[in-house]
């Protein structure tokens, strides 16, 4: 794994790829970021409906 001058990092190799599907720290869920204590209602910025 390469942490990019952006801030982002590169994942390349298959076991980097299967460690993160499996972490559930990371996902593209807005309800599961820092800070979000409440579930966002349907229609509004960040909801699945959107």
């Amino acid at each position: 794994m390469t942490r990019e001058a952006d801030g982002t990092y590169v994942v390349s190799t298959y076991e980097e790829i299967v460690a993160l599907l499996h972490d559930p720290r990371v996902s593209s869920d807005p309800r599961s970021r820092p800070g979000a204590s409440m579930p966002c209602a349907p229609g509004s910025p960040g909801s699945p409906t959107a």
